[in-house]
């Protein structure tokens, strides 16, 4: 993956609107790619680039853009959205 941040699109919101009315691993395992592509990969570069950013300020910051849901049911963040 290459780290160039361009901002979320359409789809990245669209994709949270739909997984609030979908919370469950079915749906989210058959839009992975989605989430890959415009969750995901967006997500990561905007911690690359304000890490970068942060690093002129505050050296000892150091971003890593690791992915913290590792599918569905990895990180009950997922589930709060049925709940908010």
């Amino acid at each position: 993956m290459k780290f160039e941040f361009s901002g979320f699109l359409r789809e990245t919101v669209q994709f949270f609107a739909d997984i609030k009315n979908n919370n469950n691993k079915q749906w989210f395992e058959a839009n992975r790619a989605i989430y890959n592509d415009y969750v995901l990969d967006p997500a990561q570069a905007f911690v690359v680039e304000m890490g970068e950013g942060l690093r002129t300020i505050a050296p000892q910051i150091t971003a890593i853009p690791i992915c913290g849901v590792q599918g569905y049911g990895a990180d009950s963040s997922l589930a709060a959205l049925d709940h908010g």
